[in-house]
Parts: C-alpha cells; structure tokens; sequence
C-alpha cells in the first residue's frame, strides 16, 4: 500500500502546478465583487452609521455602574456572615428598599455602635456625605429616649475612581422599640442621592461579643460549641429564651482589623482571644483603644507558645503577665492537674504524645493561677485582666477534652462556676453556684465605667431576661419578631457598660445642675393660677377698687402698671433670678485606673438661655460622644406636649467631633450628657510608705484643688483624709479617720471643704468653668 502511494505521487509530480492554477481560477471566479465599487455615498455613510451604533451598544452593556455600595455592617465583624430570617411576604418590601443580599447584623441597644460601610465608584471620583439614621421596622426615627431629639450620623465621604474603601461610622441605637434598621444616604456633587437599609438585631441583654485574633482563626470554632459559651444545654432550644451568651466572631488574619477605632465602641466585647495574629494588624488608633478597653474590664486570653513572642515589643508589651524562657515538653503528669477547674468526676487529660509548651517567667504584678500547675498566668490591668497559657489552646486534643468547658469558663474567662442539674422535661441547665442569675449581663462581661453602672441592677439592664413569656417558641405569637426568629416580649435590655442617664451619677448631676441655675421650671398648674390670678387682679378687682373711690375711668390707666407688676411677680415666684442671658453649668466626673494616665471624662452640661438658641459642640478629637440629657430622673415621668416637635441632632465625625442642632427653648434649660477618654499625661497613684501607712501621687498635668481620700474599710463605714492642692509631680501622705456613722467626712473635713474657695457651696460658677482644651466648646445661633 505504501508502495502504490509514492508510485502515485511520483507520477503526478509533474501535473502539480496545473492543478494550482486550476484552483486559483475557481477562486477568483467565486469571490464577490467590491462593495465600494457599487455602493453609493449615502448607503456608505448608513452603513459606517450603524456600525458605530453597534459599537457604543455594546460598549454601554460592558459599562459598570456608577457606584457600587455594600452592606453597612456592625463592628466587630468577622470572617462569617449571620443568617436572616423573614417571612415571604416581607422579602418583597425589604427589596425595594436595599440590595437583594441584604443580611442582619447583630447590635447591642442603648451603647455606641461602630460600623463600616465598603463603598466603590467605577467611572469617577466622588465627594459627599454619608448619613446614618437608626429608624423603626416603619423607617421612623427613633428619638433619643425621654427628649424631643433625634440623632444623625454624618461624615465625610472621598472616593477615588475604581478604588474600594471601607467608610468607619458610629451610631447609638436607643434602648427601646423592638426591631430597629439603619438608613444610610449617600449624597453629593455626582451621583445625587442614593438611600439604602440595612436590618439591625438586638443582642439580648446577656450577650456579648467574644473577638478571636488568631494565624488560623478557623482552629477556634469550636468555641461556639462550649457550654460556657452558648447559654443553651439543649440543641432544641429556641434562641429566645437561650441564646450564646458569646457570639464568636472570627477577625481576618489579612488585611487591616476590623475592630472599632473608638474605645467606648468596645463596649459591645466582653473578651478576646489572641493567638499569634500580628500586632500591626491594628493601626495606633485601635491599639489605644484596646487598651483603654482592657483598662475598664475587657479580658485578654492570650494562647501559646508563639504569641509571646509576637507580641514582644508590641503595644501589649508592657501588659503582659509573663516572659517564655524555654521549651516545655507537656505530658500527662504536666497536665492532670488542670482537672481542678472542670471536677474530679471528669477524667483527667492524657495527650497521645507529649506537647510543645513554654516555660513560663512571672513578671512583677502577675501571679500563677491555682490549680494549673504554672502552666496558666494571669495579671490584672486596672479593671481588666490578661491571662497568658504554656499550651496552644487550639489543639484538638484539648477542645475535646470533656473537661475544657469548665477550665475555660472558670479560670481563663473567670466566670462564676456552674451546678448541672435535670429539669422536669429532662432538660439539661447549669446554675452558677454563687446564686446569681444564668442570664446576668455582669457575669459575662466585666467591662464597667462609674458613671455609666454604678446603681445599675439586674432589673434595670436585664428586663428582657426576666419578663420572657411562656409561649417563646411560638411561631404565631404576636411577640415574634421574624427578622431575627426570637420572641420578644420585652425589648433587649442594654446590659452592663451601657449609655445610662438615669441611675444614681446622672441622678446627682441633674440636681445639681439644676440647683446651680437657679431656676425652677414651673409647672402646668402654676401657670393656670398665674393666669387667673392676672384675669381676676386686671378686671374685676380693678374695676372695684375704683368703682368704691367713684372714679372708674382710672382704671384704665391703673391696667398697665397692674400688667407690670405681675410680670416681676411671676418672674419671682418662677424664680428665674440669673436675668435674661446665657448661662452654662456643668459637672464632669473623671475616672482613672492605676498606672495609666488616660481617663474616661463624662460630663454633665446645662444650657440656659433667655431665647430661643439652637447651640453647636465641639471637641478637640474624634473620640467625643454627647448626646441629649433628660431632664427627667425616669423614663416614665417625661411628657412630650402635642406642640413640641422632634429635632434632628447632627453628630459629625470626621478629624475632630462637632455636634450641631442642639436647641433650647426661651427661658428653659437644655440638659447633655456627654463622654471622652483624655490623656492627662500620668496617673494618680496610691502607694505604700515605709511606715505602713499610704499616700497620694500625682503624676499627671493637672493640679487638683479641694481634694479628699475616702475609703471603705471592713464591717461598714469610711476613713476619709482631706488632701486639699496637689500639683503635678507632687506626694501627700495620708492621714486617715474614722469618719461617723452616716457620714462620708469628718466635721473638721467637711469645715476644711466649706473654707476652700474650690468646694465652697457659693463658689459654683467659679467651679465649673472647665478648661477649653478638654472639654466641647458650644457655639450658639439664635433662633429667630
């Protein structure tokens, strides 16, 4: 066969360039004929016309949108997204009033939220204004709870062609209602006015955020499965009645955190868990406010062998409660004595093979914790705490261990331990032994601040806890709430470290605002009398008395000395004696932790004006919060007249804060209530002498004046010492007394204070004039 091939080939070697050009011929035979030749001018211009129409279709089908917006997120926020829950018929709506992935963010009521918002514009650059406004399930505002005010969050907004950023802003949610959104406009010079919404679910008043900053944050999931962690004993429970008492967000290991950048946003985190993640990962802003967290009770659990030295030369550096000095092979003897923490009913762990640990160096402050053969260390930070492991508390063989649940809610998050008992429905639920109640917000977080928990009760933070119906997981029980599938028949309550205007601090500084202005508000029924009192002395009296001398057309001219004189009794008996002017009042307590020179100033602020004046604040950072005061000492006692309208209260965040709208009406007080951390460049410290006794450094910029010490001492009662000036750098022994019972000084104390200028009781305008650099300036406009 192959041979018959190249005989053919050979053959018709010759004959190859005929069969070429024959093929050739046919070609040019077939081809058209040139449609230039034969088109005319105007069927050219057609055809050129309709390609160019093609092209710009297809190049508008290939255009991006001009903006492209995510979804407003509440910070922190992990690598998971939560679920959401609606009903069919509300998925309708809800799509025509944001994008079709819309999902639920968790939030807790009554504190400051931070959130994030991911923005993006494709086909040029932009410069705006976000605003962000927590509405009702209706898209009403909900106003600031007892005050005719409402609050907006505004920021600038600058975004580059085709660059992604990711906008930070803040919001307070109040504590009321039942289900709440946030609406956020985008507006500005391109691209006009762009509304979205976002769903907002409340934490129950329990529940707080438990951050894991790890290499691998996927090794941590399993927190959410520990008993100490999710409140419920039984996986069919509703999540109503017993949801976490964490909820375990996972950070990215890349790119930037996503934690807040202000610490009084951190309200929301009870604990974190870090575990090698890089330290720059937060930028200075957040690390400062990680540790003005710590300082007021966050807890720090640090994981391992490697973190330590991560950390070294870190912002955490100063803190931490011990130094690795070498490599410890763990075994099953190293390890038997961590069965202390979980009962000697659980067995005791037994690794295969012996583990990789650090041996441990205590730093001064620090101790070893019992129980835990000096694998576990702990040091308390102010409020706070941080406890540092020998041992990866990411080993599986360790999460499933039946004893780590109570090791890591007894000794690393050091919670109150649990008695186990079966319920009548063979329900498995634990009890803290110490008595206190399962779903007590202050036995999960320990964050606190004086002038936001002091006075604050269980009954108070933690209605929703208490008041739960019988019928919870009832599907068609008019409680349900479908956006977030819980039944809600009080509304969440704001747990521990919330924003509070209505507890034994804000109580105080409201009366004694109120008492430094010296004016009484009058009531309705004074008014009334006022009125027909002016009525009867003007006709009816006027009219006797001249009547009586028969001369009755003096009464005339009687009437407009009659409307004079009335006028300065009113002003007297209403005893708005300060004149018509502006006056400002304010009280500001300033807490500090030992050896750390920021504190948390909270201010108590009262406005008075003789007209009515819309005022602006402003402070010196972008850390300052302030909102309405009520003048109310309870919720319950606030009255909205039909007449008084709601306000809109800008709150603009940007390099620095500036509060604007703040109205007062004529003759009346207007109250705020506002927060900040200031550096005061040291701290005040109380140190031991050599003699035993103690005494008081200031190490800080400030000069105290009028100063006293009390202090509790057992069995009841107080020792109290009067300091009186103490400059900056300067030490004062203290002298402590036994103060009387139901006395908090001395007799020769309190005549001290009453002889000191700066705590005289008729010293209170020089008193409180606060300094301009700390505090929010308010600038006023008139109303006309």
């Amino acid at each position: 066969e192959v041979k018959r091939c190249l005989d053919w080939n050979r053959a018709m070697r010759p004959a190859h360039w005929k069969i070429w050009l024959l093929l050739g011929a046919m070609a040019l035979v077939a081809m058209p004929g040139c449609s230039g030749c034969t088109e005319t001018p105007a069927e050219v211009r057609k055809r050129l016309e309709e390609k160019r129409k093609k092209e710009l279709a297809e190049k508008k089908k290939k255009k991006k949108p001009d903006f492209e917006i995510g979804q407003l997120r509440i910070r922190p926020c992990g690598k998971q997204k939560p679920t959401l829950n609606r009903r069919d018929d509300e998925k309708k709506d809800d799509e025509k009033k944001q994008p079709r992935d819309a999902v639920a963010w968790w939030y807790k009521p009554g504190h400051w939220t931070s959130t994030a918002l991911r923005a993006k514009t494709n086909n040029f650059n932009f410069m705006g204004e976000l605003d962000i406004e927590v509405t009702d399930r209706d898209g009403d505002p909900i106003p600031h709870i007892a005050t005719p005010f409402r609050l907006t969050t505004q920021r600038q907004v600058a975004l580059h062609k085709g660059q992604a950023k990711d906008l930070e802003s803040i919001l307070f949610a109040p504590p009321m209602g039942k289900s709440a959104r946030a609406s956020y406009d985008i507006s500005g010079n391109r691209g006009g006015h762009r509304q979205y919404n976002s769903l907002l679910v409340r934490m129950p008043s329990y529940q707080y955020h438990l951050v894991v900053m790890a290499r691998l944050p996927e090794k941590y999931a399993y927190l959410k499965n520990l008993d100490c962690v999710k409140r419920s004993l039984d996986p069919m429970s509703n999540e109503a009645a017993n949801g976490p008492y964490y909820r375990v967000t996972l950070m990215s290991p890349q790119g930037r955190s996503t934690l807040p950048s202000n610490s009084l946003a951190w309200t929301s985190i009870a604990c974190m868990l870090w575990d090698d993640a890089e330290p720059d990962s937060l930028d200075p802003v957040q690390q400062q406010s990680m540790l003005d967290w710590l300082h007021w009770g966050g807890q720090l659990i640090i994981s391992g062998p490697d973190t330590l030295d991560t950390l070294r030369s870190s912002f955490l550096e100063p803190y931490l409660p011990a130094t690795a000095t070498g490599v410890r092979e763990l075994g099953r003897d190293s390890l038997v004595e961590l069965r202390h923490w979980s009962g000697n009913s659980t067995r005791p762990l037994q690794p295969a093979r012996p583990w990789t640990g650090v041996q441990l160096k205590e730093r001064p402050l620090s101790q070893f914790i019992v129980g835990t053969n000096k694998l576990l260390v702990e040091r308390r930070v102010g409020l706070g705490r941080i406890v540092v492991s020998a041992f990866r508390l990411s080993g599986r063989e360790l999460s499933a261990w039946p004893g780590f649940d109570g090791l890591f809610n007894a000794c690393l998050l050091r919670r109150p331990a649990r008695r186990f008992r079966l319920g009548n429905e063979l329900q498995v639920t634990a009890d803290p032994i110490d008595g206190s109640h399962s779903g007590d917000a202050a036995t999960v977080c320990k964050l606190r601040y004086f002038s936001r928990d002091t006075g604050a009760t269980f009954e108070s933070y933690g209605a929703d806890v208490l008041q739960y119906a019988d019928d919870e997981t009832d599907m068609y029980s008019p409680n349900y709430n479908y956006d977030s599938g819980l039944i809600e028949t009080v509304a969440a309550g704001p747990g521990v470290a919330a924003w509070n205007d209505f507890n034994p601090v804000a109580d105080t500084a409201r009366e004694a605002l109120r008492k430094a202005a010296g004016i009484e508000i009058p009531d309705r029924g004074f008014v009334v009398w006022v009125i027909v009192g002016y009525l009867l002395v003007l006709v009816p009296v006027n009219w006797a008395v001249f009547r009586a001398m028969g001369r009755v057309e003096w009464a005339w001219a009687a009437a407009p000395l009659i409307a004079i004189g009335c006028a300065a009794l009113v002003i007297k008996l209403a005893q708005l004696d300060i004149g018509f002017a502006r006056a400002r009042n304010e009280v500001a307590v300033v807490e500090l932790q030992p050896g750390y020179s920021r504190a948390h100033v909270t201010r108590y602020t009262s406005l008075y004006c003789s007209l009515a004046t819309n005022y602006d604040f402003k402070f010196t950072d972008s850390g300052g919060l302030l909102l309405p005061f009520p003048s109310v000492s309870s919720p319950d006692k606030y009255y909205q007249s039909p007449s008084q309208s709601e306000r809109e209260l800008i709150y603009r965040r940007d390099k620095k804060v500036t509060v604007e709208g703040f109205h007062v009406g004529s003759n009346s007080i207007g109250f705020t209530h506002s927060e900040q951390m200031v550096d005061l460049g040291g701290a005040i410290s109380l140190e031991k002498t050599e003699d035993g006794g103690w005494r008081v450094v200031n190490n800080t910029n400030l000069t105290l004046q009028g100063a006293g010490v009390i202090k509790r001492v057992a069995g009841g009662g107080v020792r109290t010492a009067w300091i009186g000036t103490l400059g900056p750098g300067e030490a004062v022994p203290l002298k402590l007394t036994l103060a009387s019972l139901g006395t908090s000084l001395s007799e020769k104390q309190k005549a001290k204070r009453r002889s000191t200028p700066t705590t005289a009781a008729r010293s209170w305008e020089r008193r409180t004039r606060p300094t301009r650099s700390a505090s929010p300036r308010a600038r006023t406009r008139t109303a006309t």
